[in-house]
């Protein structure tokens, strides 16, 4: 299960989205971590980042970039 989302420019970042979400009231814990689920590199060939939204330890999504504006939602097992 997937979900492609586009975003407006200023949020065009994890860190603006990690921002928004600490703001925001909500019941779900997220992190900023690397992606270990599908292990992405960037350019350099360092792994790329990811923010996990975690309703229990078997519920969560997955959420990173994959162009400039548009973010992919997957759904994981957090405690992988």
């Amino acid at each position: 299960m997937e979900k492609i989302i586009t975003t407006k420019n200023e949020y065009n970042s994890l860190d603006a989205i990690n921002m928004y979400l600490k703001t925001k009231a909500s019941t779900y814990d997220f992190t900023k971590e690397y992606d270990s689920w599908d292990v992405r590199t960037n350019v350099h060939g360092q792994m790329e980042q990811c923010i996990i939204l975690k309703k229990s330890a078997m519920h969560g999504m997955k959420v990173h970039f994959e162009n400039e504006n548009t973010l992919k939602m997957t759904y994981i097992i957090p405690k992988k």
